[in-house]
C-alpha cells in the first residue's frame, strides 16, 4: 500500500518538525515565567 511506502519518511518529518515546535514553544513559555516572576515576584 501506498501509505506502508511512506510512512517511514512520514515519521522522519513528523519528528524533526514537532521537535523544533515543541522547543520553540518551551522557550517562549520559559521567556513567558520569566517576566511573570519579574512583574509578581
Amino acid at each position: 500500500m501506498f501509505w506502508d511506502k511512506i510512512s517511514s519518511v512520514y515519521d522522519l518529518f513528523e519528528k524533526i518538525y514537532n521537535g523544533k515546535v515543541y522547543m520553540g514553544t518551551g522557550k517562549k513559555v520559559a521567556e513567558l515565567i520569566n517576566v511573570w516572576l519579574m512583574v509578581n515576584g
